[in-house]
């Protein structure tokens, strides 16, 4: 075997490479430029365009599965308290403007009939206050 690598930094185990010739190919560059390739056979011709070629890699062991970060629970329900805190003291606030508009309801609408009173009654006059009304010439 053609030996292209003296350093081993896994597994070492004999593969045969079974293909047409320049997919053998692609496959032996790639083992190379990775750094798997430590030695290969020359090919054999099996039939037509098909080859083998007997290589000597390095199979590394396995990268663990990335994991994901977790967020600590502690940060979840600090968010948690903190959301709920602030609907609550909105809520509180709605609450509040409602007690104090409350007592107030009567007076305005006293307030309001009053104004509405006196319109009517001023439209029907003969005197034109200024708000248009249906046979007025006042412009």
């Amino acid at each position: 075997m053609t030996r292209t690598r003296t350093e081993v930094l896994g597994q070492v185990v004999d593969r045969t490479i079974i293909g047409q010739r320049q997919a053998v190919a692609n496959s032996l560059v790639t083992l190379r430029r990775n750094g798997d390739l430590v030695g290969w056979e020359p090919p054999r011709v099996l039939s037509g365009e098909r080859v083998a070629v007997n290589v000597r890699i390095i199979v590394k062991p396995p990268k663990p599965a990335p994991t994901r970060r977790r967020v600590q629970v502690r940060w979840i329900a600090a968010g948690t308290v903190a959301g709920v805190g602030v609907v609550t003291a909105a809520g509180y606030a709605v609450y509040l403007a409602v007690l104090a508009v409350i007592p107030l309801l009567p007076g305005i609408l006293a307030v309001l009939i009053l104004v509405a009173l006196i319109w009517a009654g001023l439209s029907r006059s003969g005197t034109c206050v200024g708000i248009h009304c249906p046979g007025c010439r006042h412009r």
